[in-house]
């Protein structure tokens, strides 16, 4: 990204302060002929290329995002051409930097946010971790026996208790939430003092939940009362605890590997406990 930054800023500073010397160096060193083109032609014909490599990914793999970047980059490119006499420039441009800002958002939340639960995954965690400074305090929270639930219910019902669980969480007092992986969560707390006592609140939450079991083709019965117990077990919910371990920044845990590992620890002994409760490190 720094790398990148650079880039930005050394093209940003040729477009606006660069002599004239500096442009007339930059075209003799163009490749493929490109030397006597004028700068706004070779901006045009890489726009326009970058726009059919995105085409081309999008026609390959089909994935919406390449399709959505390859009409920014043409709108783009095509914001500095007259077409049929009429100024289009304002609107093309303008649509270029619409779809841009869609592809970016979109972006953004494939790489940030977990698809099942909506919530800010281990490498948004890991980002917030790394920008912060202070005391703060790291919760992880690992659903009981969730192998078992599925090996039991099948992993669409495993995948409703997830996300049931995660918005749970995401009402944690004083916390953010984040899917770690698998069946495992972590908060985030910027006043640690007050963790001890949400994660209870949030473990006495997730045991209240009751979650809806995916329904199930009723079994043919030519009995006249098979219909009404079929119904009752289609609309079967579920029950589920988590156990938490919960550890602070500070003394000699500075790093933030350190209080997650701590965190892990205090988890690992929540379950040896007979799991459901919190442990936090003292």
């Amino acid at each position: 990204m720094l790398v990148f930054a650079a880039a930005l800023g050394l093209s940003a500073w040729l477009v606006a302060a660069a002599p004239e010397h500096v442009w007339n160096g930059l075209q003799d060193l163009l490749p493929l002929g490109l030397s006597s083109a004028r700068p706004s032609r070779v901006a045009l014909t890489l726009a326009l290329l970058a726009a059919a490599i995105a085409a081309g990914y999008w026609l390959w793999q089909r994935r919406p995002l390449d399709a959505a970047l390859a009409f920014a980059l043409l709108a783009g490119a095509l914001g500095w051409i007259q077409l049929g006499g009429l100024e289009l420039r304002s609107w093309l441009l303008a649509a270029a930097a619409v779809i841009g800002l869609g592809v970016v958002y979109a972006s953004w939340r494939l790489a940030f946010l977990d698809a099942l639960t909506g919530l800010p995954n281990r490498r948004a965690l890991d980002e917030t971790l790394a920008r912060l400074s202070g005391d703060y305090a790291l919760a992880m929270v690992d659903v009981d026996h969730f192998k078992q639930f599925n090996d039991k219910h099948g992993h669409d019902a495993g995948d409703r208790v997830l996300a049931a669980v995660a918005r749970s969480l995401g009402r944690t007092r004083a916390a953010t939430a984040f899917r770690f992986g698998g069946e495992e969560f972590c908060l985030l707390f910027r006043r640690p003092e007050l963790a001890r006592d949400a994660c209870e609140e949030a473990r006495q939450a997730i045991e209240a939940l009751r979650v809806a079991l995916p329904r199930k083709p009723a079994a043919k019965s030519g009995a006249k009362g098979g219909g009404k117990s079929a119904e009752k077990k289609r609309e079967a919910t579920v029950q589920v605890t988590a156990s938490i371990g919960v550890a602070a920044r500070g003394g000699t845990r500075r790093a933030a590997p350190e209080v997650l590992k701590a965190a892990d620890q205090c988890l690992y002994k929540a379950k040896d406990k007979g799991r459901n409760q919190v442990v936090a490190l003292a």
